[in-house]
C-alpha cells in the first residue's frame, strides 16, 4: 500500500510540475497579448490624430506639380497624332495653406479740453491674432489651400513632328494654364 501511495505521490508531483510549467507558460502568452493589444481608446486616438494632422503643402501621395502633369499627359496624349506624351511642369511656387484665425481690434478715443482752451485727441488702436487650433492635438485649422500658378511647360510628344499637332498641343496648353507661348516648348519625342 504504502508503494502505491508513493507512486501515486510521485505521479502527483510530476504532473503537477508538468501543469506548473503549462500555467506559467500560458500567463506570460496572456501577458503578452495583453501588452500587445491595442485599446479600444488607443484604437479611438490614433483614428483621431491620423483625422486631424495637417500635412505640409507637397507632402501628400503625389504633389500638386505631379498630378497636373498625368493629367496633361493623359489630356495630350488623346490629341489625334499625338501618340506617347510625357509633361513637365514647373511651378511659381509652393502651396500656400491659409489657416483659421480669431482677430480683436480694440480701438480707443481720448478728448481732452483744458482750462486755457487747450485741446487734446489721441487715438489708441489695437490688433490681435490668434490662430484658431485644429482638435486637441494643436495643428492649426487650414480653410484653403492656394496652389500655385504654373509659370512653365514642356511636352514631349511622339506626334510633335507634325505641324498640326505641335499648334494643337500648343493651344491647349496655352488655354488651360494661361500661359504665354514662349512658356510652353513642345518637343518630338523618341
Amino acid at each position: 500500500m504504502d508503494d502505491r501511495k508513493n507512486k501515486i505521490s510521485l505521479l502527483v508531483e510530476q504532473l503537477m510540475g508538468k501543469k506548473k510549467t503549462w500555467a506559467i507558460v500560458l500567463i506570460i502568452g496572456l501577458l503578452l497579448a495583453v501588452i500587445v493589444w491595442p485599446t479600444s481608446a488607443d484604437v479611438q486616438n490614433g483614428e483621431k490624430d491620423n483625422q486631424n494632422t495637417v500635412q505640409p503643402a507637397g507632402t501628400d501621395e503625389l504633389t500638386y506639380e505631379e498630378k497636373l502633369e498625368e493629367k496633361l499627359a493623359k489630356i495630350l496624349s488623346q490629341v489625334r497624332g499625338a501618340g506617347k506624351v510625357e509633361v513637365m511642369i514647373t511651378l511659381e511656387s509652393s502651396s500656400e495653406l491659409v489657416f483659421q484665425t480669431n482677430e480683436k481690434k480694440n480701438t480707443e478715443s481720448i478728448h481732452e479740453e483744458d482750462s486755457q482752451g487747450g485741446i487734446r485727441d489721441s487715438n489708441m488702436v489695437e490688433y490681435s491674432s490668434d490662430t484658431v487650433q485644429a482638435g486637441g492635438n494643436g495643428a492649426p485649422y487650414v480653410i484653403k489651400e492656394i496652389n500655385p500658378k504654373v509659370s512653365g511647360v514642356l511636352v514631349l510628344a511622339e506626334g510633335a513632328k507634325s505641324a498640326s499637332v505641335k499648334n494643337e498641343i500648343y493651344e491647349a496648353v496655352e488655354a488651360l494654364f494661361d500661359l504665354e507661348v514662349h512658356k510652353i516648348k513642345v518637343l518630338e519625342a523618341e
